[in-house]
């Protein structure tokens, strides 16, 4: 028992860490100016999430982009999103988080925006998918999985961690260069 308690816990902290040193080494990579730019010159700033946990993030980084006088709307809902896509213009600016890229049910309205030369920003887990592909911009997260009995729980908490350096990024840009 004692070393079971012992063991286990810093197993998964250590991996908590890696997974958020991958994400900053990821976005270290990153060229942040044209993106940062882009994202301020947009007439509107459109946030989806394609999940629970992904939308919870979403909700904190509309705010903090907020924070820096970036108005910005979360759009949820597959169909919300297409409805909303049809009004979008290459003056638009869209961010979709997702977690493997490949969620099917937006790949019409992704390829829609695209034909309409809607810069988009894709926000997944490292990795080719066809949100990577069909997107101006990446940004990537690293995620752990741990199996839980017979259950695979995939943490996501670097989505926080990505998101939280693109709104830093672009308080920097809001606050300090202007």
């Amino acid at each position: 028992g004692e070393l079971f308690c012992v063991v286990v816990p810093t197993d998964l902290v250590e991996k908590f860490r890696k997974e958020i040193d991958k994400t900053f080494e990821y976005a270290s990579q990153v060229n942040f100016a044209t993106l940062i730019s882009e994202i301020h010159k947009a007439r509107q700033v459109i946030l989806y999430a394609t999940g629970f946990t992904q939308n919870n993030y979403t909700k904190q980084f509309s705010s903090e982009l907020f924070m820096a006088g970036r108005s910005n709307y979360i759009v949820s809902g597959e169909t919300n999103f297409e409805v909303i896509s049809h009004s979008l213009t290459s003056d638009d600016f869209v961010i979709i988080i997702s977690l493997s890229g490949n969620t099917p049910g937006i790949r019409t309205t992704v390829n829609a925006l695209n034909m309409k030369d809607i810069p988009i920003l894709s926000i997944t887990e490292l990795g080719k998918n066809f949100l990577v592909e069909n997107s101006d911009y990446q940004l990537y997260y690293n995620t752990t999985e741990f199996p839980l009995e017979d259950e695979h729980i995939i943490s996501m908490n670097a989505v926080g961690i990505v998101l939280t350096i693109l709104a830093r990024k672009y308080q920097e840009f809001a606050f300090f260069d202007e």
